[in-house]
């Protein structure tokens, strides 16, 4: 299976895939599909996203010592960007990465 580990809760399991994140211009960011490199066929690097296989991603970001769990519906199917300091340009569509700390969603979150 492509989960690395289970989370057991109120007797309903939920597969949860662990990836390292870096910091990049201000934020956290991961990737949210796995890459493969075939065998002598020429197509070269195949991605594929992880999209009705898992529930969630724990993000550990060692520059940082921090974890992020982030659900599948918030992380698409490409990479995920979480900002760690505020823009030079206003958005209004930042996903702030404290509010994916670990600890913080695990205090809120209805599983």
């Amino acid at each position: 299976e492509r989960y690395d580990l289970i989370i057991d809760k109120s007797n309903t399991l939920y597969k949860v895939q662990c990836k390292t994140g870096s910091v990049r211009i201000g934020t956290v960011i991961f990737n949210v599909c796995s890459s493969n490199y075939s065998k002598g066929d020429g197509r070269g690097r195949l991605s594929k996203d992880y999209k009705d296989e898992v529930d969630f991603f724990v993000v550990f970001v060692p520059e940082l010592d921090k974890l992020y769990l982030v659900s599948i519906d918030e992380a698409g199917t490409s990479k995920v960007s979480l900002r760690i300091e505020k823009p030079k340009v206003k958005n209004k569509n930042i996903r702030w990465a404290k509010e994916f700390e670990i600890e913080q969603v695990l205090d809120s979150i209805v599983l």
